[in-house]
């Protein structure tokens, strides 16, 4: 499933076994948002997905360069992908390039990187060079805009609805966008849930914070010395327990 960017956001999926709403004869239907989007202002974007990238007699039968460059912003430890996830995209027949360093903030190495199969690149510039697709989890910064390539493919939470500077920019590129936090919660796209695996880390890490500044213990403690009642507490959030 994908999510496009532009005057009006449109929403697809490759066709397999419905098991959802919203489907007919085996495919999702087009589903329109109605969301006013900071893209908006924007010209729309290109029909085609990946599949208009400039090629060059030298790299037309080349297998389609994925790009995963360190994230630059401010206090940002996580990595747009994981070892564990180069499998699938390499037995898809896809060549992944990580930036060094990128998954240092998260606890991996760029030695796992490169022993599931990626190939490890010194800097940005060398990183992106030929890249189909390139995917982040936060906004690219400016310098890494100036480096992505004409008619390239962008994808990760990128806060679409209220960074439209940062979208002119991208489209003065021809950088086709895709946010990941804009994608329809349905059966079939579980797995591409950006926002309930971020609330579920948000959420762990809300009690941890609040655990240690509470003047008493939190659980249930029974020692030889006597028993400690646990501490009650009122938790106040939003949430969803299923599609």
């Amino acid at each position: 499933g994908w999510v496009r960017l532009g005057a009006d956001t449109r929403v697809a999926s490759a066709p397999s076994s419905p098991t959802g709403a919203g489907t007919a004869g085996g495919r999702l239907r087009p589903v329109p948002r109605q969301v006013p989007f900071a893209s908006d202002e924007l010209s729309p974007c290109r029909p085609g997905f990946m599949t208009d990238v400039p090629a060059t007699p030298d790299d037309a039968a080349a297998p389609l360069l994925v790009a995963v460059p360190r994230e630059r912003q401010p206090g940002e430890l996580r990595v747009a992908l994981v070892p564990v996830a180069l499998k699938p995209l390499l037995a898809a027949g896809l060549r992944v390039a990580i930036e060094a360093g990128a998954g240092v903030g998260a606890g991996y190495p760029d030695a796992a990187y490169a022993e599931a199969g990626a190939t490890v690149a010194d800097s940005l510039e060398h990183l992106v060079k030929g890249a189909a697709l390139i995917i982040h989890v936060s906004l690219p910064t400016d310098e890494e805009i100036l480096h992505l390539p004409k008619g390239s493919t962008l994808v990760g939470l990128l806060r679409a609805t209220s960074n439209l500077p940062t979208l002119k920019k991208l489209a003065g590129r021809d950088i086709d966008v895709h946010s990941l936090e804009l994608l329809p919660r349905i059966t079939r796209a579980q797995e591409m849930d950006v926002l309930s695996s971020m609330a579920t880390a948000a959420g762990y890490h809300a009690v941890l914070m609040a655990a240690v500044r509470l003047p008493r213990f939190m659980p249930l403690l029974m020692t030889a010395a006597g028993t400690v009642r646990p501490a009650r507490v009122l938790v106040i959030g939003a949430g969803i327990a299923g599609l």
